[in-house]
C-alpha cells in the first residue's frame, strides 16, 4: 500500500457543504492563491464528500481551454450525464462537444444537456474551477449571462462552487455592477494549512525514508516557503532524492 501524501480536509468539505444544505447560498466562491491546494481540495475532498451526500458533480477547470469554455463545460456535463467517473474527464476531453455539434450552436447544445441533467437529478453540484477566466474575454459574457439565468431557474436543484486564484479576476466577475454575475455568489477563503498538514507530511516522509524531523522544524520550513503546500512537498521530495535529513538546511539552501 502506497503512502497517502494527500492531507485530507473532510471536515472543511462538510462545513462548506452545510452552507448549501441550510439554504444560506446557492453559489459559493472559494478563493486561494495559486499552488495553495485549492484544486486538490475540490477534487479529492469536496467533490467526494458532495457525492456521498447525494450530489451529482460536474467539474470543469476553465483554465484548461481559454479559447472556448463552452466546450469544456459541455464535456463535463456529458460525463455527468453518462454517469462516468468525473476524474476520467481528461481522457474524454471534448469528445462529446465536437461530435454532435455540426452546424448547431454550442450554447444550444449546452442548454439541452444541462436541462437533461437537472431533469434527471435533483441535486447537481456544478464546480467551475478557475472561474475568473470567464471574465477574461468579452465574448465569454454570453456564457456567463446564460449561467446566471440557468442558475436562477434551477436554484432548487443546482448548486454552484466557483473557485479562483485571482482576486482581481473574481472581483471583475462578481463585483462589477455591470457584470452578469454581479453579487450572485458568497466568497470564502480556503483556510491556510498549518501544523496538521506539516505533521501529516512529516509522517509521510518518515514512512518513505525511516528518518524524521521535528514538528517545530517542519513549521519553520513551511513558513520559509510561504506556507505553499506544493513547495513544501517539493522540499520533501528533494530531501528524499538527495538523502538529506536536515529540513532546515534544505530550505536554507533553496533560499540562497
Amino acid at each position: 500500500m502506497g503512502i497517502e501524501w494527500h492531507y485530507s480536509r473532510t471536515e472543511l468539505a462538510a462545513k462548506i457543504l452545510s452552507l448549501y444544505e441550510v439554504g444560506l447560498s446557492q453559489a459559493l466562491t472559494l478563493f486561494a492563491p495559486i499552488h495553495m491546494g485549492k484544486t486538490e481540495f475540490v477534487l479529492v475532498d469536496f467533490i467526494p464528500k458532495a457525492t456521498q451526500c447525494g450530489y451529482i458533480p460536474v467539474y470543469v477547470n476553465l483554465s484548461e481551454n481559454s479559447v472556448d469554455p463552452v466546450l469544456s463545460l459541455l464535456d463535463a456535463v456529458h460525463v455527468a450525464l453518462n454517469e462516468s467517473s468525473w476524474w476520467r474527464r481528461t481522457t474524454q476531453k471534448f469528445a462529446y462537444a465536437r461530435a454532435p455539434l455540426h452546424d448547431r450552436n454550442a450554447m444550444s447544445v449546452l442548454r439541452e444537456a444541462l436541462n437533461t441533467l437537472v431533469a434527471r437529478h435533483d441535486r447537481v453540484l456544478l464546480c467551475l474551477d478557475e472561474a475568473q477566466h470567464l471574465a477574461a474575454k468579452s465574448e465569454f459574457k454570453v456564457l456567463v449571462f446564460f449561467l446566471r439565468t440557468f442558475l436562477e431557474q434551477h436554484r432548487e436543484r443546482l448548486k454552484v462552487m466557483y473557485t479562483g486564484s485571482s482576486r482581481d479576476g473574481l472581483q471583475k466577475l462578481f463585483n462589477d455592477r455591470k457584470a452578469p454575475l454581479f453579487k450572485s455568489s458568497s466568497q470564502i477563503d480556503l483556510p491556510q494549512l498549518g501544523s496538521g498538514f506539516v505533521d501529516h507530511m512529516r509522517q509521510c516522509y518518515k514512512q518513505a525514508t525511516t528518518h524524521d524531523f521535528s514538528l517545530q522544524d517542519g513549521l519553520i520550513a513551511f513558513g520559509a516557503v510561504n506556507y505553499v503546500p506544493r513547495e513544501f512537498r517539493s522540499l520533501l521530495d528533494s530531501m528524499i532524492v538527495s538523502g538529506s535529513h536536515d529540513i532546515i538546511q534544505e530550505v536554507s539552501t533553496r533560499r540562497r
